[in-house]
C-alpha cells in the first residue's frame, strides 16, 4: 500500500508542476522601473578627482563663493566657506602643493 500512495503523490505532484497555475503568477518578479537619469552635479563632483579639479578651477578664477561649496561645514555658512577658500588659496600660493 505505501508504494501505491507514493505513486499517487508523485502523479499529483507531476500534474501540479505541469499545469500552469494562477498562484505562480503572483510570484513573478516585476520588471524594474527605468531609473530616472541623474541630474548632473552643477559643481562637477562626480568623482573625487573631478571635485578637486573643479575646486582648483574656482580658486584660479578667484570665485571664492563657488569654491566654498566644496567644503563640508557643519553650519553651512557661505561666508565662512568663502573665507576658507581664500585661506586655502593663500596657503597654496605661499608654496603649498597638492600631491596626487
Amino acid at each position: 500500500m505505501p508504494t501505491r500512495r507514493f505513486a499517487s503523490l508523485l502523479v499529483l505532484l507531476g500534474l501540479m508542476l505541469a499545469l500552469p497555475s494562477q498562484a505562480l503568477a503572483q510570484f513573478r518578479v516585476p520588471e524594474p522601473a527605468e531609473a530616472a537619469p541623474e541630474a548632473a552635479d552643477p559643481l562637477k563632483r562626480e568623482t573625487p578627482r573631478s571635485a578637486v579639479t573643479a575646486l582648483i578651477s574656482a580658486l584660479a578664477k578667484q570665485d571664492y563663493e563657488r569654491a566654498g561649496n566644496y567644503f563640508a561645514l557643519e553650519d553651512d555658512d557661505p561666508e565662512q566657506a568663502a573665507r576658507l577658500a581664500r585661506a586655502l588659496q593663500a596657503s597654496l600660493d605661499s608654496g603649498g602643493q597638492l600631491v596626487p
